[in-house]
Parts: structure tokens; sequence; C-alpha cells
């Protein structure tokens, strides 16, 4: 495979992760709860203290997260390899596995909670901490089939 066809994979759970973590954020905003059957308990979960950091829904980081990840995504897609921030130059496939790695720890920590503290699981945090993990793989995928290129 090559790192086109995993920025391309990156893109797809990006836009994934972008319609979920949008609905759950949508429902946030108009005071709904997201449809929710047995055994979830997306109610207890997303109503709980730990569903926010201070005011902010931890859905919004999730999107935020995910336009974050598309859009550096995208860039690989298109052959870009180095990205610049401020006078910072970061490589881009370095930036797409730290981030991707970041939210996979992230997601462990949010599974945590639901399983141990929340004793409650919810189907659309399950679906975003899987994409997650696919994007952490993905990502680490990518970076090695990047630095690999760079070698040849």
């Amino acid at each position: 495979m090559t790192k086109t066809l995993f920025a391309l994979l990156l893109v797809a759970c990006s836009i994934l992760g972008i319609f979920d973590a949008g609905y759950i954020t949508y429902t946030k905003v108009t005071g709904q709860l997201p449809p929710c059957h047995p055994p979830f308990a997306c109610g207890v979960v997303l109503r709980s203290s730990w569903a926010y950091i201070g005011p902010v829904p931890l859905s919004v980081l999730g999107l935020s997260f995910y336009a974050v990840m598309f859009s550096l995504s995208a860039a690989a897609v298109l052959e870009v390899s180095k990205v610049t921030l401020g006078k910072h130059i970061f490589s881009l496939p370095f930036l797409i596995l730290m981030l991707g790695i970041g939210g996979a720890i992230f997601s462990l920590y949010l599974i945590f909670v639901m399983g141990v503290i929340l004793k409650a699981w919810c189907f659309y945090c399950l679906i975003s901490a899987i994409n997650c993990m696919m994007i952490a793989i993905l990502s680490v995928l990518h970076e090695r089939k990047a630095t690999y290129a760079l070698h040849i």
C-alpha cells in the first residue's frame, strides 16, 4: 500500500468522525439526546460531568480533532510533506502521527471513564473511539511509508 492510500483512508475516517462528533454536538446544542437502545446508555454518558471540559462539550473537541485530521490528511493526499506553523516547520506525516496517537490515548481514557467510573456505554462515543484507534493505526502506517519513501 502507498502512503497516498493510507492518507485517503485517514480522510475517510476523519469524515466519519466529523459526522459522528458533529451529530453529538448538534444534539447537545439543540438539547436533545441521540437515539440509544440497551445495552447502551447514551444519556448517562452524555449528560455526565465527564462529557465536558469546563463549559465545552467533548463532542466539540472531537469535532475539532476530526476537522484538523481531515485537513492534514487531505494535504497528505496532495503530497504535501511539510507544514509551517509560525516559525516552525513540521513533517506532515509526523504531525498526523502525533495527532492520531494523541486522539487514541484520549479515547482510551474516555473508554475507561465510561466503563469504570460511569459504568455506562454510549454507542456514538464507542464509534468515535474505534474510529480514533483506526486513525492511530493508519497514521503509524502512513508515517512509516512516508519515512520509507524518503530513504529510497
